[in-house]
């Protein structure tokens, strides 16, 4: 009768985000024992690459499947529930690489058009659960888009680059000065995206940028 009534009350937090199933659904995590086992899990420390603005990145898993189509789902398909489970393995994934305490969780802001046209911003969703996980204040006001990007998914990295350069901006930098932050995206594949929002923070005064996804690429 119990567990009846919490997936009354709590439907998706029943049913595993990947296969659906009922059974072993960890409590928060949202994904069931077998399907766990099987996810492209991120080992030991990941290598960041020369001439990086943010001090070093963590994420929980790779960009492969089946996280890739639970990314799609969540971006493409209005399914905002998966944030809280991704949210708690990237939580996980920020206590195990025991950076310094972090004062402030910042997400990869969306251009206003953008956010309007999908109804959300992703990153926001998740660096709201994981502020609570951490229990660290959450800021979504320290960092702004300040022009319209192409999506970044078919360009290659000197393309990135120059598609985000000078696209990010902090409106008040008194509200960074000296701290020491995290930055938060769903995915982080050649790392330029994260690279350009860290700029413009460190420019803007922040001690150090730190950076956690949900899925990450190697970053070469």
């Amino acid at each position: 009768m119990r567990e009846r009534m919490i997936r009354l009350i709590y439907p998706h937090d029943a049913a595993c985000l990947i296969c659906s199933g009922e059974a072993d659904v960890a409590p928060g995590y949202g994904i069931c024992r077998t399907c766990s086992a099987r996810l492209p899990r991120v080992r030991g420390e990941l290598k960041t690459g020369d001439n990086r603005a943010f001090d070093a990145q963590a994420s929980p898993f790779y960009y492969e499947t089946p996280l890739k189509e639970l990314i799609h789902r969540f971006k493409y398909s209005n399914q905002r529930y998966i944030a809280k489970g991704l949210a708690h393995y990237m939580a996980d994934a920020v206590r195990e690489a025991g950076w310094p305490a972090l004062h402030a969780v910042v997400p990869v802001p969306l251009h206003e058009a953008r956010r309007s046209e999908r109804g959300f911003n992703q990153a926001s969703l998740l660096a709201s659960e994981i502020a609570q996980l951490l229990e660290i204040d959450l800021d979504r006001e320290a960092l702004v888009r300040v022009r319209q990007t192409k999506t970044q998914t078919l360009l290659d990295r000197a393309e990135r680059e120059r598609n985000v350069q000078n696209a990010f901006a902090v409106p008040e930098t008194a509200r960074i000065e000296g701290a020491t932050l995290l930055l938060v995206d769903d995915v982080v594949t050649t790392g330029t995206t994260a690279n350009a929002c860290a700029k413009a923070l460190k420019a803007s005064g922040a001690k150090a940028v730190y950076v956690v996804s949900a899925c990450t690429r190697t970053i070469e």
